[in-house]
């Protein structure tokens, strides 16, 4: 009995210690003057609703897959909401968590993404403007079409 309980021991042991545990950089803030200005005001609700959806990737492709699923979700803390703007990706299960404002007639959308096969993380910042999608987001009933919101920026 002695010599099983010793092997469940070394087993355990051994299988908890050799277990990888990925712990990649996220940058801790959103650095970007112009996001974090005051006149920068948060999404409104239709717009983040009206954002939702299925985007085609037409650049970068290669490190993201050909589409992206864009999806809003919250977090409450105490009095405060965050809205957070997700973006599940085809390759490599990669994902990005960015933040959205108004700014002027633009929309930003800032924060980081993930490759959830390694510990690859970098900074994203992405701009909807006014006459690719902004304008039509501003409205109460938002209507969007096939190609009516574009998102430029850099990853």
């Amino acid at each position: 009995m002695k010599t099983y309980g010793s092997i469940v021991l070394f087993l355990l042991i051994f299988f908890t210690a050799c277990r990888k545990e990925f712990e990649p950089p996220v940058t801790p803030g959103i650095d970007w003057d112009l996001f974090n200005t005051t006149p920068a005001t948060p999404l409104s609700v239709t717009a983040r609703s009206a954002m939702e959806g299925i985007y085609r990737v037409t650049a970068a492709s290669d490190r993201f897959g050909d589409q992206v699923a864009l999806k809003w979700s919250y977090d409450v803390n105490n009095a405060d909401t965050t809205f957070y703007c997700s973006l599940f990706c085809q390759t490599d299960i990669t994902h990005l968590i960015l933040q959205g404002k108004r700014s002027g007639d633009s929309i930003l959308l800032s924060g980081y993404w993930r490759k959830m096969i390694n510990t690859q993380t970098g900074t994203v910042r992405l701009v909807i403007p006014y006459e690719q999608g902004a304008r039509q987001l501003s409205g109460n009933t938002p209507v969007i079409n096939k190609d009516s919101i574009v998102l430029t920026g850099v990853m």
